[in-house]
């Protein structure tokens, strides 16, 4: 009886707090707008030790936000660059901004209102014509609210239709809000509704070795650090990871898990041919025959730096990279598609030397092609 009791009493309490909000919705309300008047990113600078300010990243973001009344946003790159520590810290210190984290499975509204830690029970009634009225109330108390969406897919073919489409009515049709959209990884563009004269990309690379290693200094790791640059790559995420258990063990737990990946993206198993094992091998071997990152470990080569093949070069054999992608993402994430430009990249540094050692024969050629021709001065000048 006792627990029959208790649930009676949470029942009564939520219906209570429904109860109230649809009695009272213009305090609610208020207080929404009030939440997101004040609210700030400043959480991400108690990370300050761990952060590398991403200056072009900030400029090109705040100068869009600045210029736009309606500012509809789109950042991303791979996981693991910085993409959502950068917006962070760009838009840290600004009054008006919500950062707010769902799954294609959420709704938008609701995901909204409980990152505004409106109770639950008043959170799971939130619809887009209310949450409509908490922005219209925050604009009119003098605020700017922008709305910082990270989304996440957690599954193939998931798309963000409904969360991209409540965010985009609420920012560039009804200029209520401006919106920045976090994807959690470059692929997740694929599960974006098109609409690309209406939305402003953003897209993050890696850090480059300047960055690399001031972002090493800040955390106190050892040099030298050629090694861990040519096994593993700039990626802030990696490099954060190697200095807390040591370069040497990182790049040993790193060439366990990509050696698999590659082996298997090359003899995986599908329906489409253009999309399945023998296409992804053929995509792997043309990408270190064509393609060069500019590493050894001597150092980086900025001359010899040439990361990406172009899509058209694979149009043959290959699908298209939004049916790729979807096929590749949850089982061997080994290459990646660089939107900017076109192309088809390695998914990392540490993916490249997995394939140069699961294709040596390939490997050597790409060197060869990649490395400057001698002529016959070059034993007399250099």
């Amino acid at each position: 009886m006792g627990g029959l009791a208790a649930v009676v009493t949470t029942l009564a309490a939520v219906a209570g707090i429904y109860a109230a909000y649809e009695a009272r919705p213009e305090t609610i309300e208020n207080r929404a707008a009030e939440a997101l008047l004040n609210s700030k990113t400043d959480e991400v600078m108690e990370l300050a030790q761990a952060i590398m300010p991403r200056p072009r990243l900030a400029g090109d973001l705040t100068k869009h936000l600045l210029e736009n009344p309606r500012a509809y946003v789109v950042v991303v790159g791979p996981r693991g660059c910085g993409k959502t520590t950068g917006v962070l810290h760009a838009l840290s210190g600004k009054a008006g901004v919500l950062r707010v984290k769902m799954t294609e499975h959420e709704d938008a509204c609701v995901a909204i209102a409980k990152a505004l830690r409106m109770p639950d029970g008043v959170a799971d009634a939130m619809t887009q014509t209310k949450l409509e009225s908490v922005l219209r109330k925050t604009v009119e108390k003098g605020g700017d609210p922008t709305i910082i969406a990270e989304l996440n897919r957690g599954a193939r073919s998931e798309e963000f239709v409904l969360q991209v489409g409540v965010l985009k009515e609420l920012c560039v049709d009804k200029g209520l809000v401006k919106v920045v959209i976090v994807l959690g990884d470059a692929d997740a563009a694929f599960a974006m509704p098109e609409d690309f004269a209406r939305q402003y990309v953003i897209w993050v690379n890696d850090f480059n070795e300047d960055d690399a290693h001031i972002y090493l200094d800040k955390l106190g790791a050892p040099q030298p650090r050629n090694e861990l640059f040519y096994e593993a790559g700039t990626r802030p995420m990696d490099l954060w990871a190697a200095t807390q258990g040591g370069f040497l063990r990182f790049i040993a737990l790193a060439r366990g898990q990509v050696d698999k990946k590659v082996r298997t993206l090359a003899h995986l198993k599908c329906d489409i041919p253009e999309a399945s094992g023998p296409a992804f091998k053929r995509l792997i071997v043309d990408l270190l025959e064509n393609t060069s990152d500019g590493w050894s470990l001597q150092g980086f080569d900025k001359s010899a730096e040439n990361l990406g093949l172009p899509c058209s070069s694979t149009d043959e054999y290959l699908e298209a990279p939004e049916v790729v992608a979807d096929v590749y993402k949850d089982r061997s994430h080994a290459v990646l598609y660089h939107q900017p430009s076109d192309t088809w990249r390695f998914h990392s540094t540490s993916h490249r030397r997995a394939a140069e050692r699961l294709y040596p024969e390939a490997a050597a050629r790409g060197a060869a092609k990649s490395r400057p021709r001698s002529t016959w001065w070059s034993p007399i000048f250099g």
